[in-house]
């Protein structure tokens, strides 16, 4: 099974070879996607591939989710208040 990083590095290294599949990964990258490596992404995931220039830094953050109370006392082996 490919992990993340396998899949990153895969479509990379295969769009900075091939002009083709990097305008298509750029139009339509889970086409593309599922071209190359045979893999489908689900209806409810969005994939987006976006083309540093030599005048734009992309900078991805994870997601920002901040644990719920229950979910921070069972971490601390504690019980939720209630």
């Amino acid at each position: 099974m490919l992990i993340r990083d396998d899949i990153e590095r895969e479509l990379l290294d295969r769009a900075e070879s091939d002009d083709a599949f990097r305008a298509r990964l750029l139009d339509n990258p889970n086409d593309a996607v599922r071209e190359a490596l045979s893999l489908n992404i689900p209806s409810n995931v969005t994939l987006k591939v976006h083309e540093e220039d030599a005048t734009s830094i992309h900078l991805v953050l994870p997601a920002n989710r901040e644990l719920s109370e229950e979910e921070l006392a069972s971490i601390a082996g504690g019980k939720p208040d209630g």
